[in-house]
């Protein structure tokens, strides 16, 4: 699946390298997991993201590998093929390309180096092949995929799970959760996918 380079979660998720600048201001695993999870604020209304368990974010994977298919093949999407990348997105892959460079000449050991010139060198073939379309499926499959962890994963202020997938009528009650919740939940998502994802050993 072509990688996913929205704007916003290009600064807080780098393919396991977020930037250190947005991970000062994010709860580690640790604390994620000790307390009620990320939380964020719709007016004056508390929420949190929990962390997710394997299993979720395993089918997190699974629904955005699908969804991105999905657009992939819509007839619409594929009259994008030939068109480049917006500018916004390329402005995402030269900033990542500029990070990964920065990294590579910081890295003292061997190994460390080898990981970041392939990681450069994906990213500058995306820079030269990634088309519009590309980024439009990727753009829809990071936005179900964040749908689904919010259905799954939303906590009132007590910390309590809002949602349970397998009752039809918390089905029910989610289409009627205002937007606005389900969109300023996405930052608190990604917050909680960049400190599983790069939590270390213990």
């Amino acid at each position: 699946m072509a990688e996913t380079t929205t704007e916003v979660e290009a600064k807080i998720e780098d393919e396991g390298n977020p930037l250190e600048a947005f991970l000062e201001g994010t709860p580690s695993l640790t604390e994620i997991m000790d307390g009620k999870g990320v939380p964020f604020w719709v007016d004056d209304r508390q929420f949190y993201i929990r962390p997710p368990t394997t299993e979720e974010y395993d089918q997190a994977l699974m629904v955005q590998e699908l969804a991105h298919a999905r657009a992939m093949s819509q007839p619409e999407v594929q009259k994008l093929r030939d068109l480049s990348v917006s500018d916004g997105e390329r402005q995402v892959l030269e900033a990542r390309i500029a990070i990964a460079e920065r990294a590579y000449e910081a890295a003292e050991d061997k190994r460390t180096k080898e990981l970041i010139a392939e990681r450069l060198a994906f990213l500058r073939r995306q820079l030269e092949t990634r088309t519009r379309a590309d980024e439009l499926a990727d753009r829809y499959a990071v936005l179900k995929r964040d749908r689904w962890l919010t259905f799954c994963l939303l906590c009132d202020a007590d910390g309590k799970q809002m949602f349970d997938p397998n009752n039809p009528e918390d089905l029910e009650r989610w289409e009627r959760l205002p937007m606005r919740v389900k969109d300023e939940a996405r930052l608190a998502i990604w917050e909680v996918l960049a400190a599983v994802r790069n939590a270390p050993f213990d």
